[in-house]
């Protein structure tokens, strides 16, 4: 993450993540002055890449982040914030294991309620195949 004065110059960077393959699909603006990183990790967590949210103040300090996912593949892609936390909106992958070489996976859309401090809240998949 990065943060710029209007004409480019660089004001500080910052890295998050871990040893194997983590990326930001979105970042939004928090109302406390801070922001919000929304993606996925295949450093931490449960299965082969999960949902991945890092909250930061304003100079990019961690305050916060949480990873939610089951065994395949659950990516978050955006956010918003809402009275009581962040609504992160992703995927999630459900496969038939019987023949992991040939998994029959559908995706559904996924739907995370954190409140402020990242805890999880609600969970509700979309039971819709994308």
């Amino acid at each position: 993450m990065t943060k710029n004065y209007e004409n480019g110059n660089e004001i500080w960077t910052k890295q998050f993540g871990g040893k194997s393959y983590d990326k930001a699909s979105s970042l939004i603006k928090t109302k406390d002055g801070g922001y919000l990183i929304i993606g996925s990790t295949s450093s931490f967590g449960k299965g082969n890449y999960d949902v991945y949210v890092i909250k930061v103040d304003s100079e990019g300090k961690e305050q916060w982040n949480t990873v939610s996912g089951y065994a395949y593949n659950d990516y978050g892609y955006t956010a918003e914030e809402t009275n009581t936390g962040f609504l992160i909106k992703g995927t999630t992958q459900k496969c038939d294991a019987t023949n992991i070489a040939h998994a029959n996976c559908e995706t559904y859309v996924w739907f995370i309620e954190l409140d402020k401090k990242g805890k999880q809240q609600t969970s509700k998949i979309l039971h819709e195949v994308l």
